[in-house]
């Protein structure tokens, strides 16, 4: 998504954006500033969560800057076959909880940067050599070392 089109979910007193139910499927969310201001700087938390999936499956949910919401910055609680990467998840109270199935938390090559990722990268290769864990049934394979989108913070 280009800066025009971004759309910026911040500062609601639930959660940001949610897809709930079975049925829901085959959405993206793409692009998005959740929880910051428009530049993706200043905090502008959710009070909730940044992005939450409850009984939707199949969804796809890429190249957002979640940052500062309260709780959690994207969850899934249930939810299946959901793909998830590419996403910077920064200063949430929790940046991950899946209690879902089957939920892919990177694309095989990349996946999400963490900002409570301890790993290390040895090859240099911007990908952490040890997987993140999303609990309480997920897990980032591939974490990236430093954030997707363009994050200043202040």
């Amino acid at each position: 998504a280009t800066k025009g089109a971004r759309n910026v979910i911040s500062g609601n007193w639930g959660g940001g954006i949610r897809l709930d139910g079975v049925g829901v499927r085959y959405n993206s969310i793409m692009g998005n500033y959740i929880g910051t201001d428009a530049s993706g700087t200043l905090a502008l938390p959710n009070q909730y969560g940044g992005i939450g999936i409850s009984g939707a499956e199949h969804n796809f949910v890429q190249d957002n800057l979640v940052a500062y919401n309260e709780k959690v910055g994207i969850y899934i609680k249930p939810g299946k076959e959901n793909r998830i990467h590419h996403n910077s998840l920064i200063k949430n109270g929790a940046n991950g909880s899946d209690e879902g199935n089957n939920n892919r938390w990177d694309d095989g090559h990349e996946g999400n940067y963490w900002s409570d990722y301890n790993g290390k990268d040895e090859n240099g290769d911007g990908i952490g050599d040890i997987p993140h864990p999303v609990p309480t049934n997920g897990v980032d394979n591939r974490p990236l070392m430093k954030p997707t989108m363009a994050f200043k913070p202040r």
